[in-house]
C-alpha cells in the first residue's frame, strides 16, 4: 500500500504517518505480519513519482499530520491558519478521489511555516527543546546537510550545478556564511523533520505492537538534484546519465535522466555511503525491497552528447564483485528483498540465491508463452505476489487477458473451473490469491486492490499521465475495519494455507 493511498477522516487528502497505526491493525486482524510502502522520502514540488527522491534520508513533509502537532493546535488549527480559499481547497483535497498533490504540498508547506513559528516563539529552554536539540544531534549526519541544501535551494533553486561557484562546491568559507544567513530556513527542515521523526517511530511501535513490520522499498540512486548527491559528489559521476539498455520494450533503450555512482569511488570508501544509508532506512522500517537490483551490479549509462553508452563496470567478473559487495552494504537497512523483475542477466539472479535474497515471483509473468508455472514449484527464496504497484490490477489484467491465456492459467489448481469466465469475480479473486498464498516462497506480498478485488492503478509506466502516484483508497481506513467479511476471509486464507499460525 502506498503511504499516499491511505485515506482517513483526519487526513488531508494524502496518506498521513499516523494513518499507518490503524491500517497496521486492520492488517494484522487480515492476517497480515508486513505493510510494504512504496518510496516516502521527500521529492521536489511538481514531482509525484516517489522514485525521484530530494534525499535517501529525509521523510516527505506531506505525510505529516498536523493535527498531531501540538504547535499546530496551538497556532489555532486550520481556523486560524488557513484564510477562507486555504479552507475550501484543503475541503476539496479531503474529497478527491486522488490526491491532490501541488495543492496539498502548498498547504502543509504553510501550515508547517505557522508550527515553526509558533514552537520558536513560545518554547524556549523547554523540555520539547532539549527534545528537538537532542534529535538534531543526533541524525546531524544527514540532517546537517539536507537541511543546508533545502534552505539554499528555497533561495535559489534546486538545480545546484546553476548556483554559484562556493556553493555549488562547498567551500568552507560559502559554507559557513550559507549556514549564518539562512540559520532560521535550515532550522525549519530540522524542525519539519523531527515532527515527523515523532510520528514516524510512534506509528511503528504500534504496529510492533499487533505484530506487524513496516516494508519500505529502496530506490537503488536519488535524483541529480537530491541534496545527497550535492553533499556527496565525489560518489557520482555526474558527466553520465543512468538509464537502461535497448530491449524488446524499447529498441533505443531509455535515459532516466538520474545520476550514475561513481563505484570505483564507493570502493575505495568501503561502501560506507550506502552503509550509512541503510542504518538509516533500519530505523524506519525492518524489511526492504530493494527497487531495480541489476542497477546495484551494473549501471547502464548514456552520456547525454552523443557519446556511446555502455556498463559500469564493463565487465561480468567486476558487475557480480561488485553487486555482491553493495548488496552486502545494504543488508544492514534488514530483512531485503530484491526486484528483479525484467531482462535480468542470469549472474544476476544466481548471486541473489547465493546470498539467499528473495527476489520477486508475479504470477502473471511466471509463464512460458501463455502456460504459466505452477506456484507450488517457486523457490523458498522468493517473493510470490499477484501484482506490483507497475502493473494494472489483478481484476483489470482477468478481465483484458487473451482468452487462451485464460484458458491457460485456468490448469492451476483452483482455477480449473473458470477458463471461459471473462467477468472477474470474488470467487476468481480468491482462487487467485490462494495460488500465491500456498506457494513455498518465503513471503507473499499482496497489493491492497487484490487483496479486495479492487480496481485503481498506481502507475503505468513509460507514461506522463496526471493519473499516475495519485491513487486512493476508495474507503477510509475506519470504514475498512468494519468491514469483516474481508477481513475474516482474508484471515482465513492465511490460516489455511499456513501463511498464519496463532
Amino acid at each position: 500500500m502506498p503511504l499516499f493511498s491511505l485515506r482517513s477522516e483526519e487526513s488531508w487528502g494524502v496518506g498521513e504517518v499516523p494513518d499507518l497505526t490503524s491500517f497496521s491493525r486492520w492488517a494484522s486482524r487480515a492476517g497480515f505480519s508486513a505493510v510494504m510502502l512504496l518510496p516516502f522520502h521527500e521529492v521536489w514540488p511538481g514531482e509525484t513519482s516517489p522514485y525521484g527522491a530530494v534525499t535517501a534520508f529525509a521523510l516527505d513533509p506531506v505525510f505529516v499530520r498536523l493535527g498531531d502537532c501540538e504547535d499546530f493546535v496551538a497556532a489555532g488549527g486550520e481556523a486560524s491558519v488557513f484564510n477562507e480559499e486555504q479552507r475550501a481547497s484543503l475541503a476539496h483535497c479531503r474529497a478527491a478521489s486522488e490526491v491532490q498533490w501541488e495543492k496539498i504540498r502548498s498547504l502543509k508547506t504553510a501550515a508547517l511555516a505557522a508550527c515553526f513559528k509558533q514552537f520558536k516563539d513560545t518554547e524556549v529552554n523547554t523540555s520539547r527543546v532539549k527534545l528537538f536539540e537532542a534529535f538534531k544531534a543526533q541524525e546531524a549526519g544527514w540532517l546537517d546537510d539536507y537541511a543546508l541544501y533545502h534552505a539554499i535551494a528555497s533561495e535559489r533553486g534546486p538545480g545546484w550545478g546553476g548556483w554559484p561557484d562556493g556553493l555549488k562546491r562547498r567551500t568552507p568559507e560559502a559554507m559557513a556564511e550559507a549556514r549564518s544567513r539562512l540559520a532560521w530556513g535550515i532550522e525549519y527542515r530540522q524542525y519539519v523533520e523531527w515532527i515527523l521523526a515523532l510520528q514516524w517511530s510512534a506509528a511503528r511501535a504500534e504496529a510492533l505492537k499487533v505484530g506487524v513490520q513496516f516494508g519500505g522499498d529502496l530506490p537503488f540512486v536519488v535524483s541529480r538534484d537530491a541534496a545527497d548527491v550535492w553533499a556527496n559528489q565525489g560518489l557520482f559521476r555526474l558527466d553520465l546519465r543512468l538509464g537502461a539498455p535497448p530491449d524488446a520494450f524499447s529498441s533505443e533503450g531509455q535515459d532516466w535522466g538520474l545520476p550514475v555512482y561513481d563505484w570505483g569511488a564507493l570502493k575505495n570508501q568501503g561502501y560506507s555511503w550506502l552503509r550509512v544509508r541503510a542504518l538509516r532506512s533500519n530505523q524506519l522500517c525492518s524489511l526492504w525491497r530493494i527497487d531495480h537490483v541489476v542497477g546495484l551490479f551494473r549501471s547502464y549509462y548514456t552520456t547525454g552528447d552523443g557519446g556511446a553508452p555502455g556498463f559500469l563496470p564493463p565487465d561480468e567478473p567486476s558487475q557480480i564483485d561488485q553487486g555482491r559487495a553493495a548488496l552486502t552494504a545494504l543488508s544492514a537497512a534488514g530483512d531485503v528483498l530484491a526486484e528483479d523483475l525484467g531482462v535480468i542477466p542470469p549472474f544476476v539472479r544466481a548471486s541473489l540465491v547465493q546470498m539467499a535474497i528473495p527476489g520477486f515471483k508475479v504470477l502473471r509473468w511466471e509463464r512460458e508463452g501463455f502456460v504459466h508455472n505452477d506456484p507450488a514449484t517457486w523457490p523458498d527464496a522468493s517473493v510470490a505476489t499477484t501484482g506490483t504497484h507497475d502493473t494494472d490490477t489483478q481484476a483489470e489484467w482477468w478481465e483484458t487477458m487473451a482468452q487462451e491465456e485464460r484458458e491457460e492459467i485456468a490448469k492451476l489448481q483452483g482455477l480449473e473451473s473458470f477458463g471461459h469466465e471473462c467477468r472477474f469475480s470474488p470467487a476468481i479473486r480468491d482462487a487467485l490469491l490462494k495460488l500465491v498464498y500456498a506457494a513455498p516462497s518465503r513471503l507473499t506480498l499482496v497489493p491492497f486492490q487484490d487483496a479486495l478485488g479492487l480496481q485503481g492503478r498506481v502507475n503505468l509506466p513509460g507514461s506522463v499521465s496526471p493519473h499516475n502516484w495519485t491513487y486512493r483508497m476508495p474507503m477510509t481506513v475506519a470504514q475498512l475495519a468494519t468491514d469483516m467479511e474481508a477481513t475474516a476471509r482474508l484471515m482465513a486464507l492465511a490460516r489455511e494455507t499456513g501463511r498464519r499460525v496463532d
